[in-house]
């Protein structure tokens, strides 16, 4: 259930649309019978608006919602407006408000317009949906190598974003947790690092005062951890260049000074409207820490959004043995090529195949 920042016990829910047409127009409308205004901007009335439904699971699909609204000509919503698809792939941004006290708005969706059902002479419905149910790229994978497990997975075993450590819970030797040395509630409480059960055991009632130093050891009822260096480091976003590019407000690690550390690599937010969802890195710049990401995150993301950030892997066995030191967990097939090569017709005598390896 999404929870809000404000209470509307004693207030009434409105809500607030924000639509940008590719034309540039910017339309603020609101659900309420009188305008409002939050900081700098104005929401007006619009005849008929109305939000159907929202939908979000958690099955991977995109989110989505309907509304409708009353067509006026020279309203917000005109007919020829409508007709000619100025409103085809705009923008939709809504969010909530306390219209008895409106001076705080909080997220509920962000989309585009995908379709749009003229029912009538008088109303207009459209279907808004998340901006990555959109194709804006086709990416295809030529070649391929093939890894049973997955990266950072039980069968991996590389260690990538344990969870916390529990109390009064037993743990065998190299289970790999996290503690907070620190209670700001930001990824920097865990100072970069993870602990490892170099003993096992069953950890006490109460958390001991942990370490923060690579290799260290701290007693925890039964269990000994001993403090590792981690793969996921804290940043935040410093600016964004546009959908693709991000600049991070620091080197995360000071491994990532090589040139294509996080290439591949992933984020994973913590803070803003794409909280507790990440996404994957095709290049890094290792000196001024952008990062340039397969799809559009900046587009949901903020500057100051707090994120988690690691290398991944491209399943072959020289970065798993080089970079992860991680060769005896390996379960790739490094001479597969993918089902392309199968599908390939055949070559002509004593012409050699090439094979990418992306």
């Amino acid at each position: 259930m999404r929870t809000y920042s404000f209470d509307f016990t004693t207030g009434i829910p409105v809500r607030l649309f924000t639509i940008t047409r590719r034309d540039g127009e910017v339309l603020r409308l609101t659900t309420w019978t009188n305008p409002i205004t939050i900081g700098a901007n104005t929401w007006t009335p619009a005849k008929g608006l109305k939000l159907s439904n929202i939908a979000e699971r958690y099955d991977g699909s995109p989110a989505s919602c309907q509304f409708s609204a009353a067509m006026i000509s020279g309203g917000s919503f005109d007919p020829i407006d409508v007709a000619v698809g100025r409103f085809d792939g705009a923008t939709v941004l809504i969010e909530i408000t306390n219209a008895a006290n409106p001076t705080a708005r909080d997220f509920d969706f962000f989309g585009r317009i995908g379709a749009t059902d003229l029912t009538t002479l008088e109303s207009v419905a459209f279907e808004a949906r998340n901006p990555h149910a959109f194709p804006n790229y086709q990416l295809v994978e030529t070649y391929s190598v093939m890894c049973r497990h997955m990266f950072g997975g039980r069968f991996c075993r590389v260690p990538i974003m344990r969870p916390d450590v529990a109390r009064a819970s037993a743990y065998a030797a190299g289970a790999a947790t996290r503690t907070r040395f620190a209670a700001a509630n930001t990824p920097e409480d865990y100072a970069n690092r993870y602990l490892e059960c170099t003993v096992a055991g069953t950890t006490a009632a109460s958390a001991p005062a942990f370490s923060s130093v690579v290799g260290a050891t701290t007693v925890d009822g039964s269990v000994t951890w001993t403090t590792r260096d981690a793969w996921e480091r804290a940043a935040r976003v410093a600016s964004i260049s546009n959908r693709h590019n991000i600049i991070l407000d620091r080197l995360p690690d000071a491994r990532a000074a090589a040139a294509g550390w996080y290439a591949p690599g992933k984020v994973f937010f913590d803070s803003g409207r794409y909280k507790n969802r990440g996404g994957k890195i095709g290049v890094w710049n290792e000196s001024t820490f952008q990062i340039t990401l397969f799809e559009p995150l900046g587009g949901f993301v903020a500057v100051n959004d707090w994120l988690f950030i690691w290398p991944d892997c491209n399943k072959t066995l020289d970065m798993c043995v080089d970079k992860y030191a991680n060769g005896l967990n390996y379960g790739g097939f490094p001479q597969f090529k993918g089902a392309k090569t199968a599908a390939a017709p055949q070559l002509t005598p004593n012409t050699p195949p090439v094979v990418q390896y992306l």
